[in-house]
């Protein structure tokens, strides 16, 4: 009987299986992720064989960008006056130093197809909630316009976006001889996860959705101009599609024009508050370039830029920009150190970028498009998807067992 995953030895099934679960779980739960997570990493922090570790990670550029990107967290700590928010933002970035570094040398290119699929069982959990939930008939949860079971909107539409990708990848690129009924049942799937993404109201996800239906289309058509114009047709009809069936859709879609056109610096809309916030950290990184404000400052420099140049608007502790927080934390230092650990991946792919049977594309473009919409990387629900994605999507061939 052949195995069900690869694997070397006991321990290392033992790994496998608890990375699966992981995979499986980690969507759904963030305590039960971080269950999983602890024991994975427990078990590998007392199973010596440090000397082989240690290479294995310092055989990947991915690892060693990580631990770099934390560290420069840490010497923000030097001039931060706010300790506290600083230790706060060091706890945030701890999957940077240790989960990332310890899942790379556990994760096995071989596994891709296990990982995926347990990842995948929980978003068809997901859909089973938000469709039972959306139609009213889930005794445990009130109806909600909003649909969505295990975490917010925000952190919901774009992991649907991710699943969406990888669906399609499946559904029409890499191998044609998958059998018709497997295809097919990955259509409805496929269906079912697309239409979620636009019954519920996170805008950054069905943004997020659209790049990566592109980038689909690019990988599995080709770089050329008949795979552009396919892309606007398709994407057209999907756009006027979610707008006349979803209200909720089509309410927050026509939203952020109205925002964007009525912007005002008094404003409390959700678009307002976000372009205040980046105009006012754009301020703050202007006066500290270099190094930063410091990793715990933000939020006080943010209040004392707002009291003069908006003041009555509310005040934040991130920018909702992953880029413009790092970088008025810790100045182009933090910035040149968080596009590190994008570039080293975009390394180990760009031989094979528009591969039609290669998800890493899409998890490289979709981290660097989503970060622009929020502060994702401070959210467990998205760094575990970063972090467990890196781990075996941009795996280094120098990294060995």
């Amino acid at each position: 009987m052949s195995k069900l995953f690869f694997y070397t030895d006991n321990k290392d099934k033992f790994y496998q299986f608890l990375l699966i679960l992981f995979a499986a779980v980690f969507p759904l739960s963030v305590s039960a992720g971080n269950i999983v997570a602890y024991i994975i990493c427990l078990i590998w922090l007392l199973s010596g064989d440090y000397h082989n570790k240690f290479h294995q990670i310092k055989s990947s550029n991915i690892a060693k960008a990580s631990i770099l990107f934390f560290l420069v967290h840490v010497l923000g700590m030097l001039w931060t006056e706010n300790l506290t928010w600083g230790i706060h933002i060091l706890k945030k970035m701890l999957d940077f130093i240790i989960l990332l570094p310890i899942f790379i040398t556990l994760t096995h290119l071989e596994n891709h197809r296990a990982y995926i699929n347990a990842f995948l069982f929980s978003i068809f959990i997901t859909l089973v909630f938000s469709y039972t939930i959306y139609f009213d008939v889930n005794p445990f949860y009130v109806f909600s316009n909003n649909p969505t079971p295990f975490m917010s909107h925000i952190s919901h539409t774009p992991f649907m976006a991710i699943a969406s990708y990888i669906l399609m990848i499946k559904c029409f690129g890499g191998d044609s001889q998958t059998k018709f009924f497997h295809r097919a049942s990955m259509l409805i799937f496929l269906s079912l996860v697309v239409i979620n993404i636009f019954i519920t109201g996170g805008r950054a996800g069905q943004l997020a959705f659209f790049v990566l239906f592109a980038l689909t289309i690019f990988q599995t058509k080709g770089l050329n101009i008949k795979s552009f114009i396919y892309f606007l047709i398709l994407s057209s009809l999907t756009l006027v599609s979610a707008l006349f069936f979803s209200e909720l859709f089509q309410e927050r879609f026509l939203l952020i024009f109205k925002e964007i056109l009525e912007y005002d610096i008094s404003t409390g809309s959700s678009i307002g508050q976000r372009i205040t916030f980046a105009i006012n950290s754009i301020r703050i990184i202007s006066e500290n370039l270099i190094l930063g404000v410091g990793t715990g400052d933000f939020p006080d420099s943010y209040r004392q830029i707002s009291m003069i140049f908006s003041p009555g608007t509310r005040d934040t502790v991130n920018p909702h920009n992953m880029y413009i927080l790092v970088m008025a934390q810790n100045g182009i230092l933090g910035l040149l150190s968080f596009l590190l650990i994008f570039y080293n991946q975009y390394k180990e792919i760009r031989g094979n970028f528009f591969q039609s049977n290669t998800i890493a594309p899409g998890i490289l473009i979709f981290f660097i498009f989503i970060n622009f919409s929020d502060s994702y990387l401070l959210g467990h629900f998205i760094t575990f998807l970063f972090v467990f994605f890196s781990s075996f999507c941009f795996k280094s061939n120098n990294v060995k067992k």
